[in-house]
C-alpha cells in the first residue's frame, strides 16, 4: 500500500506542478512570461515530459490502453454521478480543477501501481507470475 502511495503523491505532483488553479506552476510561470528565461523554461518542460512520458509508459504496461481508457471512463462517470448529485461546486472553478487534479492523479496511480495492488490482493499459495510477461 506505501508504494501505491508514494505513485500517487508523485503523479499528484506532477500534475500540479504542470497545472494547477493557483499562480504556482509550469503552466502559469509559461503565460507569465517564463521572466525571460526561455532556456529554463526549455529545460523544465523537457523535464516534465519525460516524467510524463515514464508515467504513461508504466501506466500503460500495467493495465494496457483499454485499462487506461476505463480508468478515465471510471472517473468521467464519477464526476457525473457527483455532478447529478449536486455534490460539486459548480460556480468554483479553483475548487473543481483540484478535484480533478486529486481524480486524475488517483487514476494515474491506480494505473502505474496495478501490478503491486493485483498482487496485494492475491490469495496466499496463488501464483504470483504474470502469464503474458513469460
Amino acid at each position: 500500500m506505501f508504494r501505491f502511495v508514494v505513485k500517487w503523491v508523485f503523479a499528484f505532483a506532477l500534475l500540479t506542478v504542470t497545472y494547477n488553479p493557483g499562480m504556482w506552476s509550469y503552466g502559469a510561470w509559461l503565460a507569465n512570461g517564463h521572466d525571460g528565461r526561455t532556456s529554463l523554461a526549455v529545460l523544465l518542460g523537457l523535464l516534465l515530459l519525460v516524467a510524463y512520458v515514464l508515467s504513461l509508459r508504466a501506466a500503460l504496461r500495467a493495465v494496457g490502453l483499454a485499462g487506461l481508457a476505463t480508468v478515465a471512463a471510471c472517473l468521467g462517470a464519477l464526476g457525473w454521478v457527483l455532478a447529478d448529485l449536486e455534490m460539486l461546486p459548480r460556480n468554483d472553478h479553483a475548487a473543481l480543477a483540484w478535484l480533478g487534479l486529486v481524480g486524475l492523479s488517483a487514476g494515474l496511480a491506480v494505473a502505474m501501481a496495478w501490478d503491486d495492488l493485483r498482487l496485494a490482493f492475491l490469495p496466499p499459495g496463488r501464483s504470483r507470475s504474470r502469464s503474458h510477461d513469460e
